[in-house]
């Protein structure tokens, strides 16, 4: 007769400690508004991304840095191992300078 109470109790018990935790994961830290923005890039494909260029047996890095320098202007992000680590790429000497 009284496990059901136990059983109920313990129930709401996790239920709302995982609201809980659920609810400040979701609230910005204090550390995740120290982040600066990256600057504009491609969006990384997760999966894709690494298989299209695997693809190619030719591939050569420096005309894909080229293009993405053209379309982003000189400082832009480029992932391409999907979203795992993006890289920064300064391609003009002013911001290289200043940076």
């Amino acid at each position: 007769m009284e496990d059901w109470l136990f059983y109920s109790l313990t129930t709401m018990l996790c239920l709302l400690s995982s609201l809980l935790l659920r609810a400040r994961a979701r609230s910005p830290s204090h550390s995740a508004t120290l982040t600066p923005p990256l600057p504009p890039g491609p969006v990384p494909l997760p999966v894709l991304g690494p298989l299209l260029h695997l693809a190619r047996r030719d591939f050569d890095l420096e005309p894909v840095l080229r293009r993405l320098a053209r379309a982003y202007g000189p400082v832009y992000s480029f992932a391409p191992l999907g979203l795992a680590r993006p890289m920064i790429f300064v391609a003009a000497r002013g911001p290289a300078h200043r940076a």
